[in-house]
């Protein structure tokens, strides 16, 4: 009877540690898999990583070459409207001088104008006193 006994505390404790190599088995695989999916989800992580980063260096790379290209259109504009302005200004004082030259010719023809007004006054008078002369 007792080795009854121990026969079926042998089958029972034979069960419960084939019941335990299972569960451990099962944590086992469980634990692997676990890992897996860490070891997938870090490479995909660090993918996306890489991925953000090489989208933020053509997008610096992108600003960049926008700020050179408005900066040059920019400067393009600047030295047009200062070529614009230099011509307006020689336009401006070429017409300056025009006008104090027109200014300076209708003062001497003024002057030559009364010259020549006093001057046909002048011999009008002589003419009239040469005539009354003659009477």
């Amino acid at each position: 009877r007792l080795k009854e006994e121990r026969e079926g505390f042998k089958r029972a404790w034979d069960k419960e540690k084939e019941g335990a190599d299972i569960a451990q088995a099962e944590a086992s695989k469980a634990l692997d898999d676990l890992s897996s999916e860490n070891s997938t989800l870090l490479s995909a992580n660090n993918d996306l990583t890489s991925s953000l980063n090489s989208l933020q260096s053509q997008l610096s790379t992108s600003v960049a070459e926008q700020r050179s290209r408005r900066r040059a259109e920019l400067d393009a504009v600047e030295k047009r409207v200062k070529s614009v302005i230099e011509t307006k200004d020689g336009v401006i004082l070429g017409l300056v001088e025009r006008a104090e030259r027109a200014e300076r010719r209708a003062r001497e023809l003024e002057g030559f104008l009364r010259s020549v007004e006093e001057g046909v006054v002048g011999v009008g008078d002589e003419v009239g006193r040469q005539g009354g002369q003659g009477e």
